[in-house]
C-alpha cells in the first residue's frame, strides 16, 4: 500500500459564484503502475463511515442510472416490459404459454381480488404468503401481491408441524394462499396461527365448505386487468424469503422492491454467456426459491428472453421436456446434475437444444462428467440467501476455471481473509472466508432479527460470509466450504467437502455427507460419513474404508461409516448436517453406524439404549 498527502481546494469559477471542488492525487500515486484510474475518467464518488471512497465506475451503474431508480419495482417493471413486448411468450408450463401483457394483466387481476380482501378485513400492507406448487397461479400471485403494496412471503411446500408454523407465525402472515394439496400440513397448525385473517384456497374440492375464515381461490382471480391505484414505492417491503436453515432454524430476510435490480445484474452475466431474447431459460427451481426468482424470471424479463417452468425436476422425463420445448439455458442445482448423470443413455443426451447451463452446487467430479456427457457447459454461480454477494464463472472449463464459482458480479466486491482481516494472498494454500460488498443501491434486512442485521456487517460495509476459498492469480475464485461444515481433528483443520469430493468418486456412491461429531478420546473431532450407496451395490463398510485410506491423507479419513437410503436435505437441497448430528446425539443411527476402531457395527451400552427407547 502507497501512502501519500493530498489536497482538497474549493475554487471559484464563474461570474456566477460557482464553487468547484479539486482534489489533487500526489504524482508518486497517480504515476504508480497501480493506481486505477485513467485521465478524465467517469467515477462514483461516496461518504462511507466518514471515509471519501472514489472507486470505478462500472457498466452496472450506467444501466440503473438509465433505469431509474425510482423505477425499480415490480409494478412498473411488469408495466414497461408489457408495453415493450406485448404478445411476446414469456411463460411456459405443461401446454399453456403467457405473453408478457397477460402476465401483467393476470398479476392485476389476482391484485384487486386481494385489494377487496385487505379492505374487507381492514388491513394495511399486510404479509400473504404463498404456499403453492410451481404453476402459472404461483407468479400471478407473487406479482399480484406486490402490486397491492403488500409483502409476498415465499413458503416451502414441504414445511408441516412446528417449522411451517413457525414460518408464519415469525413472517407475521395475516393471508395465507394455500393449494388444497398442503391442506391437511395447514390444518395440523390451524388453532395455531392465530394472526392469519384469510386462507384463500386453490383446487378445493368441488364440496368444500368455505366457511370462517376460507376463500375460494376463484373469488380473488377477478376480471378487472387495470393497474391497481397503489403507490409502490422502491424502498418499500417487497419480500421476506427464508433461509434454507441448513445450520438451524430458517431466518427471514426482508427484501425491497429495488432488489428487483438484482435482475438487471444476472441477466447482464448470463447475456455475456448466451442469453437474448430468443432465448428460453428451463426452470425446473421450485418457485418459493430466491434462485428461481432472482436468478431465472426476473434476468429473463429484463432482457426480454422467456422463461419455462415445470412442476419439478424430474430426471426421466427431462430429455422429454428439452426435445418438446427447446429451452437453450437451463438453471439447476448440483443435485440435478447428478441424477441426470445416474439416468440411462438417451439418443438426445447431445444433441439437443441447451447451449448453457447456470446454477449452484456443481462440485467437480460432477461438472466434468455432465459436460463431457452431454456437451452442456457449466457456469457456476455463488451467493447466499441474503444477496450480500454474487459471482458467477463465465469462463467455465473451458477458460480453464473448472471448479471455480468465478469473480464478483458489477456492484459487488469480493475478497478473502485470514481470521484478523487481512487479505490473503492468491493461491489453494491460502483458504480464508469469504467478505463481500454490495455496491448497487440496494438493501436487505433480517425481518426481527435486528442483532443480526446485515449479516454483522464489518468495518465500511465489508460482510462476512462464513463461506471458505481461495482465488487463483486471475482473481477467480473456489468455494471450498461453509464455517459449519469444518472439523477440527488432532490438531488439523479440515473441510467437509474435501473428503466427501474424494468419497465421491467411489463408482458405488451416489452422494455423501461428512461432519465432525465429539471424540470419546480426545477435547477435538472424529470424523462421521454417512454415504447413499446406489442401486444395486453391495459395497462393505471395510471396502469403502480401505478405498479411503488409499486415496486421502490418513488424517482425513473418516472413523464412523454409515449407509442410508437418503439424506435429509434443506429447500435448496443442501444436506443438513445438523439433523445428521441431532440423529447421532441421540444415538438414533448409532446402531447402524460402521467404527473402524473395531471394525463392526457400534454395539450400543444398556444405558444408551435405554435413551434410544425413551427418544
Amino acid at each position: 500500500m502507497r501512502r501519500a498527502k493530498g489536497k482538497i481546494t474549493r475554487k471559484k469559477s464563474g461570474g456566477g459564484g460557482y464553487e468547484s471542488i479539486w482534489i489533487y492525487v500526489p504524482s508518486k500515486i497517480a504515476k504508480d503502475s497501480s493506481f486505477p484510474f485513467s485521465n478524465k475518467e467517469d467515477v462514483n464518488i461516496e461518504v462511507i463511515d466518514d471515509t471519501l471512497v472514489i472507486s470505478r465506475r462500472d457498466e452496472l451503474f450506467d444501466i440503473i442510472e438509465r433505469y431509474g431508480i425510482e423505477n425499480a419495482t415490480i409494478p412498473k417493471l411488469l408495466q414497461k416490459k408489457a408495453l415493450e413486448n406485448k404478445d411476446r411468450p414469456f411463460l411456459l408450463f405443461k401446454d399453456e404459454s403467457f405473453s408478457y401483457q397477460e402476465i401483467h394483466s393476470n398479476s392485476n387481476r389476482i391484485a384487486h381480488g386481494l385489494l377487496n380482501i385487505i379492505k374487507k378485513l381492514k388491513l394495511r400492507r399486510p404479509k400473504i404468503s404463498v404456499m403453492l406448487p410451481n404453476c402459472p397461479e404461483y407468479i400471478f400471485c407473487w406479482f399480484g401481491i406486490i402490486k397491492t403494496g403488500s409483502v409476498y412471503v415465499a413458503v416451502n411446500t414441504y414445511y408441516r408441524g412446528q417449522l411451517l408454523e413457525y414460518i408464519l407465525l415469525n413472517s407475521d402472515t395475516e393471508i395465507l394462499i394455500l393449494d388444497y394439496e398442503y391442506f391437511e400440513q395447514f390444518r395440523e397448525i390451524y388453532d395455531k396461527i392465530t394472526k392469519i385473517k384469510a386462507i384463500i384456497l386453490r383446487n378445493a374440492p368441488i364440496d368444500f365448505d368455505f366457511k370462517e375464515k376460507y376463500v375460494d381461490f376463484k373469488e380473488i382471480f377477478t376480471s378487472n386487468e387495470r393497474n391497481p391505484k397503489i403507490i409502490v414505492k422502491h424502498w418499500h417491503s417487497m419480500e421476506i424469503n427464508y433461509t434454507s436453515g441448513t445450520t438451524g432454524k430458517p431466518k427471514g430476510v426482508l427484501y425491497r422492491n429495488h432488489f428487483v435490480l438484482t435482475g438487471i445484474n444476472i441477466g447482464k452475466e448470463l447475456v455475456d454467456i448466451g442469453l437474448n431474447q430468443a432465448h428460453l431459460i428451463y426452470c425446473p427451481l421450485p418457485l418459493y426459491q430466491l434462485s428461481a426468482q432472482y436468478w431465472a424470471i426476473l434476468p429473463a424479463m429484463f432482457y426480454n428472453a422467456s422463461v419455462l417452468i415445470t412442476e419439478k425436476f424430474d430426471p426421466s422425463t427431462f430429455w422429454d421436456d428439452i426435445k418438446q420445448y427447446h429451452p437453450t439455458g437451463l438453471l439447476y442445482f448440483g443435485m440435478y446434475l447428478s441424477d441426470l448423470l445416474n439416468q440411462p443413455p438417451r439418443d438426445n443426451n447431445r444433441t439437443h437444444s441447451i447451449k448453457w447451463a447456470f446454477g449452484s452446487g456443481a462440485s467437480i467430479n460432477i461438472w466434468e462428467k455432465f459436460e463431457r456427457r452431454f456437451n452442456i457447459p457449466i457456469f457456476e454461480i455463488w451467493t447466499l440467501a441474503e444477496a450480500i454477494g454474487i459471482t458467477i464463472n463465465k469462463l467455465g472449463s473451458k477458460g480453464g476455471k473448472l471448479g471455480s464459482i468465478g469473480k464478483s458480479v458489477s456492484g459487488y466486491e469480493l475478497n478473502i481473509v485470514d481470521p484478523q482481516g487481512n487479505t490473503l494472498p492468491p493461491g489453494p494454500n491460502s483458504v480464508g472466508e469469504i467478505i463481500s460488498r454490495c455496491r448497487l443501491p440496494i438493501s436487505w434486512d433480517y425481518y426481527k432479527l435486528t442483532e443480526e442485521n446485515l449479516k454483522n456487517e464489518g468495518k465500511n460495509r465489508w460482510i462476512p460470509t462464513g463461506d471458505y476459498g481461495y482465488r487463483d492469480n486471475d482473481g477467480y475464485v473456489y468455494f471450498i466450504g461453509n464455517k459449519s461444515n469444518l472439523i477440527n481433528k488432532n490438531g488439523e483443520t479440515i473441510f467437509a467437502n474435501r473428503i466427501e469430493n474424494i468419497v465421491n468418486t467411489h463408482p458405488d456412491i451416489l452422494e455423501s455427507a461428512a461432519f465432525g461429531i465429539p471424540s470419546e478420546e480426545r477435547l477435538d473431532e472424529e470424523i462421521k460419513l454417512c454415504v447413499v450407496l446406489k442401486e444395486g451395490s453391495n459395497l462393505s463398510h471395510e471396502g469403502l474404508y480401505n478405498f479411503l485410506i488409499q486415496n486421502m491423507a490418513f488424517f482425513m479419513v473418516p472413523r464412523y461409516i454409515e449407509y442410508k437410503q437418503q439424506l435429509p436435505r434443506s429447500s435448496n437441497l443442501m444436506i443438513q448436517k445438523f439433523a445428521l448430528k441431532k440423529e447421532w446425539e441421540s444415538n438414533k443411527t448409532k446402531k447402524s453406524t460402521w467404527d473402524a476402531q473395531i471394525k463392526d457395527l457400534i454395539q450400543l451400552k444398556k444405558e444408551d439404549n435405554k435413551l434410544e427407547v425413551f427418544d
